[in-house]
């Protein structure tokens, strides 16, 4: 039986495993996966603002592509990855410092085609942004 990529996740989430430089550059972490499913933390504060003194909707939408992206490939073989083709977001709260919970879930998936939904939430459990996102399935690169 082939290994799934939800190991791989598995170990990053226990700290056995660097996740993408991503996360590092943006601040954003994995703390729980399951099939299907995953959740991010992401702290954020005056250095993600904009011009008006707001995280950056972009600081946001690569959290929320992660989630939503990992949460796909959870459910893939080691040989293969979901990668995102389309993705939309509102946002309906603005921030300006605190945690972010991220929690990235696939809503449908077929052999090809994928669809997986990510909300984006403040220490409040309070709604920041709903995310919304189409996956291809493709054959891993080899690197």
């Amino acid at each position: 039986m082939m290994a799934k990529l939800i190991d791989e996740y598995r170990a990053i989430v226990q700290g056995e495993k660097r996740y993408a430089p991503i996360a590092d550059l943006i601040g954003f972490k994995l703390v729980e996966v399951r099939e299907g499913v995953t959740r991010f933390e992401m702290p954020v504060d005056e250095r993600m603002h904009n011009t008006i003194g707001v995280v950056q909707g972009g600081a946001i939408t690569a959290v929320a592509d992660a989630a939503m992206g990992n949460a796909a490939c959870t459910l893939m073989p080691e040989d293969k990855v979901a990668t995102t083709v389309e993705l939309k977001i509102n946002f309906v709260k603005a921030i300006k410092k605190g945690k972010l919970t991220v929690v990235g879930r696939v809503v449908s998936h077929g052999s090809r085609i994928m669809l997986a939904e990510a909300e984006v939430l403040d220490e409040k459990n309070k709604l920041v942004a709903r995310a919304t996102s189409t996956l291809m399935v493709l054959d891993k690169v080899k690197t």
